[in-house]
């Protein structure tokens, strides 16, 4: 049950700064770029636009993200306990 809650969550989540369809600049330009989602390894002000320009986006994936955390957590935890009970000690859990 868990895991049927978190997948939806997680990508729910993505929807919002992952495009699946051809936007409508693009058919009009050929050479138009889609502002897309920056990595870690973009210069900051690459970064900064993209966060000033696309607020609702951001904080929508953000929110689903952590709303998708949320039962990760409870199964960890419960997995942790359900290892600890049958008498595993590896250094995994």
């Amino acid at each position: 049950m868990v895991a049927i809650v978190y997948t939806p969550l997680f990508n729910a989540g993505l929807y919002f700064v992952v495009s699946f369809r051809v936007p409508e600049h693009l058919a009009a330009s050929p050479s138009a770029v889609r502002p897309y989602f920056p990595g870690p390894w973009e210069s900051a002000e690459t970064i900064a636009a993209y966060f000033q320009t696309h607020p609702h986006t951001v904080l929508m994936c953000a929110f689903l993200q952590f709303g998708a955390a949320i039962p990760l957590g409870i199964f960890t935890a419960t997995m942790v306990s359900r290892l600890q009970f049958l008498g595993v000690r590896a250094a995994g859990p």
